[in-house]
């Protein structure tokens, strides 16, 4: 499957960050690359706790996403022959899901005062679920 590693938690942008991992100037630790753009360090995270840990910190990260031509094709109304979604294309939605919810997460800024039992993810007081695996937290009181 193609993949992309895009930036996030970039406090620069507003919106998601148009630069990608392989774009970045390489530092001499392979995890780790400058961005000239916002003159900051990007973090290339590979698990969830190293996503919470840097964004916690401010740092911008990078993580692997599938690529979008991998996402099976949205089709509105009633096409003549049925779209068939493949396995991996299903598997890409799945991911891709829960890169927009963690995407949400830090969007947020990572400021809550619980976190998800289920992914650790910070989880806001009004949520009744985790923005990124769905797991039912309830609303904090």
């Amino acid at each position: 499957m193609r993949t992309l590693r895009t930036i996030r938690n970039c406090r620069r942008w507003k919106a998601r960050c148009s630069r990608t991992w392989d774009s970045l100037v390489e530092t001499d630790e392979p995890r780790v690359r400058f961005c000239d753009g916002c003159e900051k360090n990007v973090y290339f995270c590979s698990t969830d706790a190293e996503t919470i840990e840097h964004a916690l910190a401010g740092d911008c990260v990078a993580r692997e996403e599938p690529a979008r031509e991998e996402l099976p094709r949205m089709v509105i109304g009633r096409p003549r022959v049925p779209i068939q979604v493949t396995p991996t294309q299903r598997e890409a939605r799945v991911w891709n899901k829960r890169e927009r919810g963690i995407d949400k997460v830090l969007d947020g800024r990572v400021e809550a005062s619980r976190r998800c039992p289920s992914c650790s993810y910070p989880v806001l007081s009004f949520r009744k679920t985790c923005y990124v695996c769905g797991h039912e937290v309830g609303r904090a009181e």
